[in-house]
């Protein structure tokens, strides 16, 4: 005799969902508590009978009425007869008339969602085969209540650089808030893959992975504006589907709740137009409300006017790491040597957090990886790149879909918009407000407008529209939380602050310009950045690097300590060093010397940059610090013959294989070293630190063994020797970039000039 069972409504199935995710559970985690199989806790959110005991217990869980969910009334008194089972909502008539419309729209689903076109790509590629599962945020990030600091203290990575897109709010993946969720407003910032994700839904359901026993309805809102905006979405439908289902099927299917409606771009509607498509959505989703509907929206465009109350709102998030893995593994799958490729290109991305920060969604993720496929590594000239990354989202991305949004301030060109976000950008930037108020920007826009375009100041101008156009469009400024904003990603906020310095790169920069670059030479990492880039976009590298190398020389003569070091004290260090065969670069020779003992730079950029066979050094000096009988010439034998055949890009990777050998004849190190060396990689097992790992044993070596007395110099030179150093490595990466115009004579002129005590001037 078949046991009682029960059925939820339509209704009560949205309330149980709605309660799932408000006590934070998930159908598995139900389960566990519940003690039972996952089958009956998917049936019932479903809307599938099943048994009433366990229907009883899955709705007392999440604090419901079991008679209100079950649609039997206030009144009613649990079932106790065995013989009592609700039968099914459905009839075989409606399942029979499903599977009749799943047929008929299948070749409609597979010609929406075929293959696309990706911007740079000049072939189109098939949906699944880089689709990479989403992952959304049940808590809006713009809806928060949190100040600047808040902001600050949340996404700051280390004392000198933030990740604007660090958000601590938890995700779910996309498909589980579809479980929960019977009506869903999808919110995401440009390309951050909601199209994507609704065609990918939309191809799922159709082979029946999800919502086997609805109908997929996939459908493009701007172009029902185009078709005729006084049909009612049932007749765009019927109109749209170009099959052999009648209106009156599509009613019955959407009547009995049979449909999974898919809605995209709610924020590509025209303004003209919006009001009426918005009328007839609202009219839809009364009439039919028990079927599933999704709508997707830039975050920025939506607006809690637009009386969806019984939708719940979710937010694309970021690419993380695992994302980010799935999709380049996909990407590469087809190449040649693919699987290497892929992990080739995170490890460059890891090495690279500047980059990585950019790839965190979809669209500017392909981007870096049509770059490395073609350079065979990640671009080193970042302002190319960015530039192409900001032309894609200002003007591109709409015109390559056809949108044409409000032209809230379309007598701003394209060109004035760059100048007025690099204003944003200079004004915020240079005082490291990287978060800043709506006001702040308002202010910024109304004296940009008022310098630019005088004839305004006769026109009311309403700066909060056209900050909240700018987020819509284009998606270069975001709101964080409540009425505070930032750049998308800080590489753009830098790229904006270099294009404000360098305003026609075909001309020499203003005289302010090289100003701000050199009074802001010893404010760290985040300005480094900006005299990179204002290199690479400059037509002239000279017309930076000349008052950089002068700045250089001043610090010199300012600096008669610093002089003699360079004069007496460098050359004469570590002659071995001049042994090596092949033999360095003089200027990785002196690089290796001036910070011998690796006070400043553990990394050793500089030698690296010039030289990359400087790990050769840096494995003999290991050697030599730490077996107790090895002399340095014996030691770079040694190391030229492990390093042979090997391929080393980094210190940190030169010390791991120097660690490694050594490893092999502890029986060497003293009794202290050995057990300082045995606690280090005890520590560091498992993990994938190779950067502490390598401090750790350079500080091991270092304290055994010195090759020069830096550290018996005062704290006051050692901060001029920073400075010194720092403003080295600035012109030894802009001279190891491509994208640096100048010409051989000058860059040898450069070159020459590191780490000696008499550069000549070059500004008179």
């Amino acid at each position: 005799m078949a046991r009682p069972s029960l059925t939820s409504t339509p209704a009560g199935l949205t309330a149980a969902k709605q309660a799932l995710a408000q006590k934070g559970l998930t159908q598995v985690k139900l389960g566990q508590e519940l003690k039972c199989s996952r089958q009956p806790i998917s049936n019932f959110f479903s809307g599938k009978a099943i048994e009433q005991r366990l229907y009883l217990a899955i709705c007392d869980r999440l604090d419901l009425d079991w008679q209100e969910i079950a649609g039997l009334g206030s009144s009613a008194v649990a079932p106790t007869s065995i013989d009592r089972q609700i039968a099914p909502t459905q009839s075989p008539d409606i399942q029979t008339l499903v599977k009749h419309c799943r047929d008929r729209v299948h070749a409609e689903i597979a010609r929406r969602c075929g293959p696309i076109r990706i911007l740079g790509l000049n072939h189109p590629i098939d949906l699944e085969d880089i689709y990479t599962h989403v992952k959304v945020l049940e808590k809006i990030s713009a809806y928060r209540w949190q100040t600047v600091d808040d902001l600050m203290a949340e996404t700051k990575i280390d004392e000198e650089r933030w990740s604007l897109g660090k958000v601590n709010l938890t995700r779910i993946a996309g498909i589980d808030a579809l479980d929960t969720y019977q009506r869903l407003i999808l919110l995401g910032k440009p390309g951050a893959g909601k199209s994507t994700f609704l065609h990918h839904l939309a191809v799922e359901c159709d082979r029946g992975k999800i919502a086997a026993d609805r109908v997929p309805i996939l459908l493009t809102l701007k172009d029902w504006v185009q078709t005729d905006v006084d049909l009612s979405l049932l007749d765009y439908i019927d109109r749209s589907y170009k099959s052999d289902i009648s209106i009156a099927e599509w009613t019955q299917i959407l009547q009995a709740g049979k449909g999974l409606v898919l809605l995209d771009g709610l924020d590509e509607i025209p303004k003209a137009q919006s009001a009426k498509i918005l009328d007839r959505l609202r009219t839809f989703v009364r009439e039919f409300g028990d079927n599933q509907i999704v709508i997707s929206c830039r975050i920025a465009a939506w607006e809690d006017t637009y009386g969806f109350e019984r939708f719940a709102e979710v937010e694309l998030a970021d690419f993380d790491d695992e994302q980010i893995a799935k999709f380049t593994d996909k990407w590469f799958a087809s190449k040649p040597n693919g699987a290497e490729l892929a992990i080739s290109f995170r490890h460059e991305l890891a090495d690279n957090p500047e980059l990585k920060e950019l790839v965190v969604t979809p669209i500017l993720l392909s981007l870096v990886c049509l770059a490395f496929e073609d350079l065979g590594t990640c671009p080193q000239t970042r302002a190319k790149l960015y530039q192409v990354g900001i032309e894609i989202l200002l003007t591109k991305w709409d015109d390559r879909r056809g949108i044409d949004r409000a032209p809230v301030y379309e007598w701003l060109s394209t060109e004035l918009k760059v100048k007025l976000l690099s204003q944003i950008a200079f004004q915020t930037f240079q005082d490291r407000q990287y978060f800043f108020a709506a006001t702040v920007v308002e202010r910024y826009i109304l004296e940009f407008l008022a310098a630019e375009i005088p004839a305004l100041e006769y026109v009311e101008i309403d700066a909060r529209s056209i900050l909240r156009s700018i987020v819509v469009q284009h998606g270069l400024l975001v709101e964080r939380a409540r009425d505070i904003y930032s750049f998308s990603h800080l590489t753009f906020h830098e790229y904006f602050v270099a294009r404000y310095l360098i305003p026609t790169p075909t001309q020499a920069p203003p005289p302010s310009s090289i100003e701000i670059l050199l009074d802001r030479l010893d404010d760290g990492s985040t300005w480094r950045e900006i005299w990179l880039l204002a290199v690479e976009l400059i037509s002239q590298g000279d017309l930076l690097l000349a008052p950089l190398q002068d700045n250089i020389r001043d610090l010199v003569i300012s600096n008669p300590a610093l002089g003699k070091y360079l004069r007496d004290e460098i050359p004469n260090l570590v002659p071995e060093l001049d042994k090596i065969q092949p033999k360095l670069s003089p200027q990785a020779c002196l690089a290796l010397r001036f910070d011998i003992d690796f006070d400043l730079d553990h990394n050793r950029t500089i030698a690296f940059a010039l030289d990359p066979r400087s790990s050769i050094f840096v494995v003999a000096s290991f050697y030599r610090r730490m077996l107790v009988k090895m002399e340095l010439t014996a030691a770079i034998e040694k190391a030229e013959s492990d390093l042979q055949g090997a391929t080393v890009k980094t210190a940190n990777e030169a010390m791991g294989i120097a660690i490694e050998h050594i490893w092999k004849e502890r029986a060497q190190l003293s009794v202290e070293n050995r057990r300082k060396l045995e606690d280090l990689t005890s520590q560091f097992a498992g993990k994938d630190d190779s950067n502490g790992l390598a401090i750790g044993a350079r500080n091991i070596a270092r304290d055994r063994c010195r090759f020069g007395d830096l550290h018996h110099k005062s704290e006051a030179f050692k901060i001029i020797l920073k400075q010194y150093y720092y403003r080295v490595g600035i012109i030894v990466e802009c001279l190891q970039n491509r994208d640096c115009q100048i010409s051989p004579k000058r860059r040898q002129e450069l070159l020459d000039a590191l780490f000696v005590s008499n550069a000549p001037a070059i500004c008179q």
